[in-house]
């Protein structure tokens, strides 16, 4: 997605919001339906209308890995989940966060990422790479936990900010890779004094952190107040009353929106799934004043894109020049670009898979472009379709809707005349599909048998073969393991799992790898039975298993179906 909104100066933004502001609410009102853009869809969320945490989408902590014995009691998030808001709560009295960092802490967490005892391998591992305390303690070594890991989309909650400490809503890269750490603050509040005392209540600040991410750009601090990486409004007073938060993120772009108003945007983005977190935070200073700090929260909600993000882009007649390749139009990154060394040369998409499509958006080189040119569709990549004919296009871009959408696998963009005194080069393509975005992937996958042989006939194959007539089971290994390779690393958002009715499992585990090595757990089941079990949540893998500890019946367990859905 390629934005470019207007961003308002910032005393313009805070004179403009500070109005606002004064009109909300002070006590909790029934949630409203937010604003996430058009063509977005409810992904994942939690509106905290029960009465304890859900820890199938929260992990009740703030990064206990690195904690240790002596600060155990205070390693678990001290919250409420009341009247339909979460509140996360702090006070000077309770045992601070780790040996190696002041403050006593609450939070909670969508995923967990921790290396072995002792190491410093695990999410926000730069935190405490210089402190020799700051190592993974050994009660929570070796966790790999995603409930909700994802990548893009609008992020939005209905919050109350703290009158007192620190509250904040940030994101962090799951760190499998060392590099893939940048971080998202999109709302962070401070009543504490920081450095020489001259950014106070830099309410509230919303940025980007480098950590080891190369491509993010260096930290800028206050007191630059609207640096590369950093913004910061000027007081907390509004913010502690009811207000919608806002995140788009999209390739190389961030957007905070306030009450659906944008707030700022940045354009860079990191390019990797990231954990959600919410935490409080009092005691930074002693002795505090306040001695308590609270964030309230309505909902948590996650929204997709129909935009397909994963392509594969081929040059037609043509090669390609300066080292401008197909895939540069692909890529996310709307500062390279594909070109070749012939004018009127063609790109084709292959999206990898058949979709209904809805848009294409086509943003050419402003000195070297296609002018005249047709959006040509296929099923199969041998008989063509012409979607639509463009003539006397200028170097803008270019946004297609189709009123009625079409099928299509394969895209072109077929060019028969272009201006400039080199060959038109393409910056970016997007697609976005009509369809509804959660779609079954697993009847196309690979089904393995593990720890286990197939019984009279029973086959992995049947778990997914469309039908609960068949299963599969293995002829003499109890708990054996059921897993299916996707083919390549999708985002998945559904499992169904439909045991046999004699023979199921009751104790069992799912979890995700993007190479078949390295395994999250997204699902912990304990007392399951004999019926269908569908598991949500955002997670990036190639490979999905269940993997059973226990079962119930005479003979193996055997699964019906085993179902796994993804999104574009």
């Amino acid at each position: 997605m390629r934005l470019n909104p207007n961003i308002v100066p910032a005393p313009l933004f805070l004179s403009l919001f500070l109005s606002l502001f004064a009109l909300s609410p002070a006590v909790a009102q029934p949630s409203p339906a937010g604003y996430p853009p058009a063509g977005y869809e409810l992904v994942f969320h939690d509106e905290f209308d029960g009465s304890t945490l859900d820890t199938n989408k929260w992990i009740p902590a703030f990064f206990p890995h690195w904690g240790g014995p002596s600060t155990s009691p205070g390693e678990i998030a001290r919250t409420e989940v009341s009247n339909g808001t979460l509140k996360l709560k702090s006070t000077t009295s309770e045992p601070v966060w780790s040996p190696h960092n002041w403050g006593s802490r609450s939070g909670i967490m969508s995923g967990m990422y921790s290396g072995a005892t002792g190491s410093k391998v695990g999410l926000i591992k730069d935190f405490c790479a210089a402190d020799p305390a700051c190592v993974v303690w050994s009660q929570y070594a070796n966790q790999n936990q995603k409930a909700a890991v994802t990548q893009y989309g609008y992020f939005e909650i209905r919050a109350k900010g703290c009158s007192a400490g620190d509250c904040a809503w940030w994101m962090v890269g799951f760190e499998e890779n060392g590099l893939q750490n940048g971080e998202i603050d999109v709302f962070e509040m401070s009543h504490y004094a920081e450095g020489d005392n001259s950014w106070q209540d830099f309410c509230i600040h919303f940025g980007t952190h480098k950590w080891s991410d190369p491509n993010l750009p260096s930290d800028v601090l206050p007191p630059a107040t609207n640096a590369t990486s950093h913004f910061y409004g000027e007081t907390c007073a509004p913010y502690t009353q009811w207000h919608t938060y806002g995140l788009l993120w999209a390739p190389n772009q961030v957007s905070l929106y306030i009450d659906g108003t944008l707030a700022k945007t940045f354009n860079h983005a990191p390019k990797y799934p990231m954990v959600t977190i919410f935490n409080t935070v009092i005691g930074l200073v002693a002795p505090d004043p306040a001695g308590f700090s609270q964030f309230e929260i309505d909902y948590f909600r996650i929204y997709k894109s129909h935009r397909l993000t994963q392509l594969s882009a081929t040059m037609l007649n043509g090669s390609p020049g300066w080292g401008h390749v197909a895939a540069n139009a692909v890529d996310d990154d709307v500062a390279t670009y594909a070109q070749s060394l012939t004018q009127n040369w063609d790109l084709e998409l292959d999206l990898l898979g058949t979709y209904s499509v809805e848009k294409v958006i086509f943003e050419p080189n402003w000195a070297n472009w296609a002018v005249d040119y047709q959006i040509q569709s296929s099923i199969n990549g041998t008989s063509w379709t012409t979607q639509k004919t463009v003539t006397g296009a200028l170097g803008v871009t270019q946004s297609h809707s189709f009123a009625t959408p079409f099928a299509a696998k394969f895209l072109r963009i077929n060019v028969t005349a272009q201006t400039g005194a080199y060959a038109h080069a393409i910056h970016s393509v997007e697609v976005h599909s009509a369809t509804p975005l959660l779609q079954k992937v697993s009847q196309t996958a690979t089904a393995s048998m593990l720890n286990g042989t197939p019984g009279w006939g029973h086959v992995a194959a049947h778990a997914i073969d469309g039908t609960t007539t068949t299963y599969a089971q293995a002829v003499s290994q109890f708990n054996w393991d059921l897993q299916l390779d996707l083919g390549r690393a999708r985002e998945i958002g559904r499992v169904v799992v439909s045991p046999n009715w004699a023979n199921f499992p009751t104790n069992y585990r799912i979890l995700v790898s993007v190479d078949g090595t390295n395994w999250s757990t997204v699902r912990v089941v304990s007392n399951g039975n004999d019926q269908p079990q569908t598991f949500d949540f955002l997670a990036t893998g190639r490979y999905v298993r269940l993997d059973v500890t226990n079962q119930v019946g005479s003979y193996p367990h055997a699964i019906h179906e085993f179902e796994v859905y993804a999104y574009p």
